[in-house]
């Protein structure tokens, strides 16, 4: 089985295992968001329309939020979505902070950054993850700060 192929990872055979005939075939909250996810990765519509390193971190919560901790679909899914992160070379602070809130365990974080090291460090870790994975994240985005202060100005208005 290919990792990348959504339809084809540990999550298809254990929704078929649960008796379902495929999975994220509900109107579920998460089945919607991995159908979405999958039809932008295959352009399904022919709209030229790729996840970008938002789409990836909000993939990522998505799973954190809607998979048990020890369940081996969150491990496969994370796994998924990151590795498809890294080979589109989309991979953000964002992508990052939301892969440490959701992985279930520190193995599992050493495993998908591939370093101890980095999975370790409090800091931001960005500017020491490889060039590969973040080559298509535009400067703006790499460390994009939120001003709170801006927000409130704006909703004022």
């Amino acid at each position: 089985k290919e990792k990348s192929d959504l339809w084809e990872t540990d999550s298809y055979d254990n929704a078929n295992e649960e008796g379902t005939d495929k999975p994220f075939d509900d109107d579920s909250p998460y089945s919607i968001a991995m159908r979405t996810y999958h039809e932008m990765k295959v352009d399904t519509h022919g709209v030229n329309a790729r996840p970008d390193h938002i789409t990836f971190a909000t993939m990522i919560k998505v799973i954190a939020s809607h998979t048990g901790e020890s369940s081996t679909e969150r491990r496969s899914m994370l796994e998924t979505v990151f590795d498809d992160a890294c080979a589109s070379g989309r991979v953000s602070s964002a992508v990052i902070r939301e892969l440490r809130v959701g992985c279930p365990t520190v193995d599992l974080l050493e495993r998908l950054l591939r370093s101890r090291d980095l999975a370790a460090s409090k800091k931001s870790i960005y500017s020491e993850l490889p060039r590969q994975w973040t080559k298509n994240v535009n400067v703006d985005q790499r460390r994009h700060k939120v001003n709170t202060g801006d927000m409130k100005k704006k909703e004022a208005i």
